[in-house]
C-alpha cells in the first residue's frame, strides 16, 4: 500500500510537471519599449576640403620708386632689416604739397559759393511768373470743384425733399379718401349735421395740405433743374480750369527743368574741375610717405636723410625670399570655391603649415587644363624648401546653415539613405536626401525638419514601428 500512495504521487508531480512545461511554451514574451537615445536636427556649416598637390617657391623681388622729388626727411631701416607690409620706409618734404591741397580747398569753396549764387538767383528769376501762373490756375480748378460739390449736395439735398414730399403726399391722398368715404357713408346714414360738417371739414383741410405739398414739390422740382443747370456750368468749369492747371504745371515744369538742367549743367562742371584738383592736391600729399608694399628683407637703400629723392628712381629693393610661398593648380569645379585672402593648411615632412591665398589665376592654363594659384605662408617659411611638394587641404565646398544629423544617425537601404524617428513613440523609418557630410555630421537637404525627432543609438531591436523611449 505505501508502495502504491508513493507510485500515486509521483504521477501526481509528473503531470504537475508536464503541465508548468506547457504553460511556459504557450506565454508570450513582453518586452519594454526600447530605450534609445535621440536629438533634434542641427544647424550647421559643413565643409568639405579638397586635396591637391603643391609646389614650395619663393616669392619675388619688389623695387620701391618713389613718386615724387624732394628732400628726405626721415628713413626708418636700414639694408638687411625686415619690413612688413605697410611700414613706413622714408618721408619726403610735402610742404609744397600741403601750400597745393590749401589752395585747392580754397578755390573749391569759392567756386561752390559762386555756383550757389548763380543757381538761386537763375531759378528765383525764372521761376516766379510761371509759380504764379500755377497758383492761380490751382486756385481757379479748387473753385470750381467747390461749387461743382456743393451744387451736387444741393441737388441730393432737393431730391431727397421732394421724395418725402411725394411719400406725404401719397399718405395724404390715401388719408382723403378714406375721409370722404367716411363722408359719404355718415351724409347715407343720415348723420347729424354737425358730423357731417366735421367731416367735410376735414376732407376740405386735407385738400389743402395735399395742394401745399404739391406746390412744394414744383418749387423744388423748379430749384432742382436750376441747379442741375448749374451742375453743367460748373463741369465745363472744371474741364477749362484742368486744362489750365495742366498747361500752367507743364509750363512750371519745363521753365524749371530746362534752367535747373543748364544752370546744374554749367555748374556741376565747374564744381567737378574744383573737386578734381582737390582731390589730387590729397592723393599726391600720400606719396610723400612710402611705404613697404611687401613683407621681406631689405637689399638696398638708394636714398638718405636730408638727401634728394627722385621721382621715378629706385629708392628700396625688397626681396620676400623670407616668406615662401605654394603654387598648386585646380580644375574648373573646384575654382569656384576658391576666393582669394582664403586660408589653407600645407602638410609636409608630417608637419602642417598654414598659409592665405594670395592669387588667382584668371585663365586656364594651356599647359595644364587647371587654374593656378598661389598662396603665401604664414608659417613654415623655414621648415619648407624650395621646389618641395606638398599637399594642400583648402575648402572647396561650403553649406551654411544646413540642417544636419550626427553621422551614425543615416542608414542606407539599396543606396537609399533614411533615419529613424520618433514619432508619438514609434520608431519610424523616414527617406532622406543627403548632402555633404564631415566627419560628425551630415547634411539632410530633404526628409527632415528642425522639430524631427531623430534616432542616433542602433539596437538590434530598432526597426519600423517600434516602439521606442527616447532619451536627448
Amino acid at each position: 500500500m505505501k508502495k502504491g500512495l508513493i507510485m500515486c504521487m509521483v504521477t501526481i508531480l509528473l503531470a504537475m510537471s508536464i503541465c508548468g512545461c506547457a504553460k511556459k511554451e504557450t506565454e508570450e514574451i513582453v518586452y519594454e519599449d526600447l530605450k534609445v537615445e535621440e536629438t533634434v536636427p542641427e544647424r550647421r556649416t559643413v565643409t568639405n576640403q579638397g586635396e591637391f598637390i603643391g609646389t614650395v617657391s619663393t616669392s619675388e623681388t619688389v623695387t620701391v620708386i618713389s613718386k615724387v622729388s624732394g628732400e628726405v626727411l626721415e628713413t626708418y631701416f636700414e639694408e638687411g632689416d625686415i619690413v612688413s607690409e605697410g611700414d613706413l620706409l622714408f618721408k619726403v618734404d610735402s610742404t609744397q604739397a600741403q601750400q597745393g591741397i590749401a589752395s585747392a580747398q580754397a578755390a573749391y569753396e569759392l567756386t561752390k559759393a559762386n555756383v550757389d549764387r548763380m543757381l538761386g538767383s537763375t531759378l528765383d528769376s525764372q521761376a516766379i511768373n510761371v509759380t504764379t501762373g500755377y497758383k492761380n490756375s490751382q486756385i481757379g480748378l479748387d473753385t470750381a470743384l467747390y461749387n461743382y460739390s456743393n451744387t451736387c449736395d444741393k441737388i441730393g439735398d432737393a431730391r431727397r425733399s421732394i421724395e418725402d414730399l411725394e411719400k406725404a403726399q401719397a399718405d395724404l391722398g390715401g388719408k382723403i379718401a378714406q375721409a370722404q368715404e367716411n363722408l359719404k357713408t355718415a351724409m347715407a346714414n343720415r348723420a347729424d349735421e354737425a358730423i357731417i360738417r366735421e367731416l367735410q371739414g376735414t376732407v376740405s383741410a386735407l385738400e389743402s395740405q395735399k395742394s401745399g405739398i404739391a406746390s412744394s414739390i414744383a418749387t423744388l422740382s423748379s430749384t432742382k433743374s436750376q441747379l442741375e443747370s448749374s451742375v453743367h456750368t460748373y463741369e465745363n468749369s472744371i474741364a477749362q480750369a484742368e486744362v489750365t492747371v495742366e498747361s500752367a504745371t507743364a509750363n512750371l515744369n519745363l521753365t524749371v527743368t530746362k534752367v535747373l538742367a543748364e544752370a546744374m549743367e554749367t555748374a556741376s562742371a565747374t564744381l567737378n574741375q574744383a573737386q578734381v584738383t582737390v582731390k589730387n592736391a590729397k592723393e599726391s600729399l600720400d606719396n610723400y610717405q612710402i611705404t613697404s608694399p611687401v613683407s621681406g628683407t631689405i637689399e638696398t637703400i638708394s636714398v638718405e636723410k636730408y638727401g634728394m629723392a627722385q621721382a621715378g628712381s629706385p629708392a628700396y629693393v625688397i626681396t620676400t625670399d623670407h616668406n615662401k610661398v605654394v603654387k598648386f593648380y585646380a580644375s574648373e569645379s573646384n575654382i569656384k570655391y576658391i576666393k582669394i585672402g582664403q586660408t589653407l593648411t600645407v602638410e609636409y615632412a608630417d608637419a602642417v603649415y598654414h598659409g592665405t591665398i594670395t592669387k588667382i589665376a584668371d585663365s586656364i592654363d594651356q599647359t595644364t587644363g587647371l587654374f593656378e594659384v598661389e598662396a603665401g605662408m604664414t608659417d613654415g617659411n623655414d621648415e619648407l624648401f624650395t621646389g618641395s611638394s606638398v599637399k594642400i587641404l583648402v575648402d572647396t565646398v561650403k553649406e551654411e546653415n544646413s540642417l544636419t544629423v550626427p553621422l551614425g544617425a543615416v542608414y542606407y537601404d539599396d543606396e537609399e539613405a533614411y533615419v529613424y524617428l520618433d514619432v508619438n513613440g514609434v520608431a519610424t523609418k523616414t527617406p532622406v536626401q543627403t548632402g555633404i557630410y564631415d566627419d560628425e555630421c551630415m547634411v539632410i537637404t530633404e526628409g527632415l525638419n528642425d522639430d524631427s525627432k531623430v534616432i542616433t543609438s542602433w539596437s538590434a531591436r530598432l526597426k519600423d514601428g517600434e516602439k521606442v523611449n527616447g532619451a536627448n
